[in-house]
């Protein structure tokens, strides 16, 4: 086999084993969400808010890299992903937030950590997309 076509099939192999990832914390997620809803779990409204718009952000990143790939364009993804930083800077962000409005009170025991887990899951499905975008030039 060609040395082309052996990194090609590599390639391909990353991208996907990416993608099976991020389908893995998106059940994270949604299972950090039926948790807090059968168990009454509350969010502060400005933590609902902070983590609405940080999603909307990251179903932004998701939506560019799955065009990018069907128009195996890498112009598309790089673009997909040029909210990255700013992503990662509201991540932090609202880490900090959570943290200070923890320490007054604001939110019960589980659902603190199920707040830093959803944090969490936002950012690694972030990173698998940059992974897809940055793998394998010559595929995408």
């Amino acid at each position: 086999m060609p040395e082309k076509d052996k990194k090609a099939i590599m390639c391909m192999v990353d991208i996907l084993v990416a993608i099976e990832r991020i389908g893995d914390f998106c059940v994270g997620l949604a299972e950090r969400t039926e948790y807090k809803i059968r168990e009454n779990l509350l969010f502060s409204e400005e933590a609902v808010e902070e983590y609405k718009g940080l999603f909307s952000r990251v179903d932004k990143v998701l939506t560019g890299i799955a065009e990018a790939m069907k128009a195996d364009d890498k112009k598309l993804a790089k673009d997909a992903l040029e909210d990255k930083s700013a992503i990662y800077a509201l991540i932090e962000k609202s880490r900090a937030n959570h943290i200070d409005r923890s320490a007054k009170g604001v939110c019960d025991e589980w659902a603190k950590i199920r707040y830093l887990d959803m944090l969490d899951f936002v950012k690694d499905i972030v990173d698998r997309c940059a992974e897809i975008s940055g793998r394998c030039p010559d595929m995408i």
